[in-house]
């Protein structure tokens, strides 16, 4: 072998080595901001929680997929409103009002539309000729009450005979 061979092998294998190095710096660098990034729930609790997301994901179809766009870009317009602090009950109740949602498959709200046009007759009251004054009318009949029971009415009844 030649000495060119030699050195040019040489520096093939300097090259390696120093870019293997930078590689493993880069690793090193990276669990530790993994290891920072965990802090709290450890790798053992990470995998969990990718376990349960990929067994979550295997159920999700078209529709699930539009849901979640559509949930993604209302988070997005919630992420917006600032730093509103929000109770951390929240995920449950929002979980609850699915429950309640989804309870409510099958039922039939067409009595809901009737509800909300019964009452419309009802706006026409006000406007009906003479309402007014009869309402007064009867406001007043207390008072006509009252004068009455302190009527005699046997002296009334004998000056209309006469």
């Amino acid at each position: 072998m030649s000495d060119v061979t030699v050195e040019s092998l040489q520096l093939e294998v300097q090259s390696s080595a120093d870019g293997a190095a930078r590689s493993i710096d880069t690793l090193t660098s990276t669990l530790g901001k993994l290891k920072s990034a965990t802090k709290g729930i450890g790798l053992t609790g990470v995998v969990n929680q990718i376990r349960n997301l990929d067994s979550a994901l295997k159920s999700v179809d078209g529709s699930s997929a539009d849901k979640i766009d559509k949930l993604a870009t209302s988070l997005s317009k919630l992420n917006g409103l600032g730093s509103i602090k929000l109770s951390s009950s929240v995920a449950n109740q929002l979980k609850n009002i699915g429950s309640a949602a989804t309870s409510l498959n099958g039922v039939d709200f067409s009595s809901i539309g009737k509800l909300s046009t019964a009452p419309t007759p009802l706006g026409n009251i006000g406007k009906a000729t003479g309402l007014n004054s009869t309402f007064n009318a009867l406001k007043k009949l207390p008072e006509v009450a009252k004068s009455l029971a302190g009527l005699d009415l046997n002296s009334f009844t004998s000056q209309i005979q006469q």
